[in-house]
């Protein structure tokens, strides 16, 4: 995921307001803020075998476990352990939230510099 583009005083800034699946065909909130669930477009990688959940779950994992500037940005969207991260098919992962956290659904967007 990503956010959208908009334009202002004839420049192109990010519309922080509007989030829009890359290799996410679709996103879901729970009513309580705690779980977002992510539904991945079907894709491959540069050799032709499929991107799955299990490889966005990997790089989920390592942004927040990895000894880099990723595991202090994830934190604040209050992503902080591999657990938060559940691979439900091979093409649906959840992750879930401590607390409802705005800031959660944009740090899952730039995991590890992978877009969603």
């Amino acid at each position: 995921m990503a956010f959208d583009r908009k334009r202002e005083a004839g420049v192109w800034v990010f519309d922080r307001a509007t989030i829009r699946g890359e290799l996410a065909e679709s996103y879901e909130i729970s009513p309580d803020g705690l779980k977002i669930t992510f539904k991945l477009r079907e894709t491959k990688w540069h050799d032709g075998t499929p991107v799955t959940a299990d490889d966005v779950k990997w790089s989920l994992d390592r942004a927040v476990s990895a000894k880099s500037l990723a595991k202090g940005q994830m934190g604040t969207g209050s992503l902080t352990a591999p657990e938060q991260f559940v691979v439900v098919d091979a093409r649906t992962i959840t992750v879930t939230l401590p607390k409802p956290d705005r800031l959660g659904r944009c740090q899952s967007c730039h995991a590890a510099g992978a877009d969603f």
